[in-house]
């Protein structure tokens, strides 16, 4: 059985569209969970909420070293795959928004081996939304950081440019066996 290890806790709390997490992975796990909560969007704008890592010099990783395969499970519509090479993020992995009233979201992500520089970083990750009205979706993803570097945090990036997000809380668990 895992048990979880508490780490850090990031509240969002003023309107913003990068949060970074710096210096939570380390060697002390292999395996680290994110716990995301209450991301809430402002506007109307279409939004996603990716995910980008945070190398050990303090770099934000921005190069297109991600790959992802998402299955969008929507509650108005048939379910469907994203899926993509080379990419400067992992899509939605922290949430989907769309072009509603404000957003909100909670999801889990896990994060594999992120600090040791020989192997590449790989995360899977699920979430949920909720948007105005009656329409809500889910979405299940896969990740892998094709650059083989320690990984020391990560950011929440939404992917509009103009469309910040306000408020949330972002949670970080060591995982032990």
């Amino acid at each position: 059985m895992s048990k979880l290890k508490f780490i850090h806790k990031e509240t969002i709390s003023g309107s913003t569209s990068t949060t970074n997490v710096t210096d939570v992975f380390t060697s002390s796990y292999d395996t680290y969970k994110i716990i995301s909560t209450g991301i809430s969007t402002v506007g109307t704008a279409y939004v996603d909420l990716n995910m980008r890592l945070i190398d050990s010099g303090g770099s934000v990783v921005s190069a297109s070293e991600y790959d992802y395969g998402n299955l969008n499970m929507l509650s108005w519509d048939a379910f469907s795959e994203t899926r993509a090479t080379g990419q400067t993020s992992f899509l939605r992995a922290f949430s989907e928004s769309t072009d509603q009233e404000a957003e909100s979201q909670g999801g889990e992500i896990t994060v594999y081996s992120p600090y040791e520089s020989g192997l590449i970083t790989m995360i899977t990750y699920g979430n949920s939304q909720r948007y105005g009205g009656s329409y809500s979706s889910g979405l299940r993803g896969i990740g892998v950081h094709q650059s083989a570097e320690s990984i020391t945090g990560f950011q929440l990036l939404e992917s509009n440019g103009s469309r910040p997000y306000d408020s949330g809380v972002i949670l970080v668990y060591g995982v032990s066996s």
